[in-house]
């Protein structure tokens, strides 16, 4: 396996906005926009600061005022106050570069405060929390008051318009209350927890579940393939999804590393061995696939709490000199665990990603982010079948 140093790119690149990223929710959004309350407090994703919703923006009352900032080593966190009510507002995303990602929450001891950019069209917006939906809306705020005082809640939000789709999410933690020393204390504790992640490993492979494939002959001439028809099979991967960070066999894989301690990252890329076998089962040839086409960067600059990053295979079999297994994707990760992703892969063969949070250099998290199995061996061909997006969302 190569191994490449890592580069901090100077640019933020935009993450991709795909096609069908977003699932409607069980609820119409006519219904559940009316009954839910309005927040109060409002990220502008043009400028990174909060504003008000809900409340007479010429009233003084209504004014959202900084008490106090307090940024961590892992988090960036504000105090705020609007019509004299005092809240915790996470301003990690704030700053993205990306607009698409400057999305915040909140949150006084009776509610949550989330806020999210809008999507460019009529855009339709599906709030999670703890797996549960619990609104859609039109709107690219809400607040939610079935909360618990001390919880640590998870929100997702998917939103949707016309053919552009984008995803958020965030670990709340709920004060217990709304005093300033109280939401101070709820700060730091968050800062802390998020510092307990050292690194986090990014894992994407392809691979043949089959234990042999065959190449039709139709498939083989188009492909140009030196081995196909009746006489050839190729040896698969013999495997169903795993999680396990090394072993696992592949016919592509990227290995990424992010440290939250500096700014340089790894990158590993590699290719399995193909092989040839004749009717009697006999191996006839092996060879590697080029692995040149396997990318993992930083698309953004370190600052030990958030990083968006952009991972990138294709790999062909190296006895046919057309198609390939192909995915990208760009993710926005957060120290304290949080992610959101998005990208498009072939429908053949397989593909699998994971996340692993770091809190030493041996104990750490996993995250199933992406399982597709694959739909047709045919999908491989260049332009056979349409790509399937990569959508995710969580904490790892």
């Amino acid at each position: 396996m190569s191994r490449v140093p890592g580069t901090v790119a100077l640019t933020a690149l935009p993450l991709a906005l795909l096609a069908g990223a977003a699932a409607a929710g069980p609820t119409s959004a006519a219904t559940t926009a009316a009954l839910a309350p309005k927040a109060t407090f409002v990220l502008d994703a043009d400028t990174g600061t909060f504003t008000t919703s809900g409340v007479s923006a010429k009233s003084s009352d209504a004014k959202v005022v900084t008490l106090a900032s307090l940024d961590g080593a892992a988090t960036d966190t504000r105090v705020l106050e609007a019509g004299g009510t005092q809240v915790l507002a996470n301003t990690t995303f704030a700053n993205a570069p990306d607009r698409n990602a400057r999305a915040a929450w909140a949150a006084g001891s009776r509610f949550v405060d989330l806020s999210w950019p809008d999507i460019e069209g009529d855009g339709t917006y599906t709030v999670h929390k703890n797996g549960r939906v619990i609104a859609t809306t039109s709107e690219h705020s809400l607040r939610d008051t079935n909360v618990t005082p001390g919880e640590e809640a998870r929100y997702a939000i998917s939103g949707r318009a016309g053919d552009n789709g984008h995803n958020w999410s965030f670990t709340v933690s709920v004060p217990l209350s709304s005093d300033r020393a109280t939401l101070a204390a709820t700060a730091k504790q968050a800062d802390a927890k998020a510092r307990n992640y050292l690194k986090t490993k990014v894992v994407y492979r392809v691979f043949i579940g089959a234990k042999t494939v065959k190449i039709g002959k139709a498939a083989g001439i188009a492909a140009r393939c030196k081995y196909y028809g009746d006489k050839h099979v190729y040896k698969g991967d013999n495997r169903n999804f795993s999680s396990k960070i090394s072993g696992p066999g592949y016919r592509a894989r990227l290995e990424g590393n992010i440290s939250w301690k500096r700014s340089k990252y790894e990158f590993f890329r590699a290719t399995g061995k193909s092989h040839v076998l004749n009717r009697k089962g006999k191996v006839i040839a092996t060879k590697h696939a080029s692995a040149k086409k396997i990318d993992f960067r930083a698309m953004s600059k370190f600052n030990g709490k958030t990083r968006d990053v952009r991972g990138v295979i294709e790999a062909g079999n190296p006895f046919c000199k057309a198609g390939a297994a192909s995915g990208i994707f760009n993710a926005r990760l957060a120290r304290n665990g949080d992610f959101y992703l998005s990208g498009k892969h072939k429908q053949a063969p397989n593909h699998e990603i994971y996340f692993y949070g770091y809190t030493s250099a041996k104990k750490h998290t996993t995250k199933s982010v992406l399982r597709f199995r694959q739909s047709n061996p045919a999908c491989v061909a260049n332009g056979a079948c349409r790509p399937s997006p990569i959508q995710n969302n969580g904490s790892y």
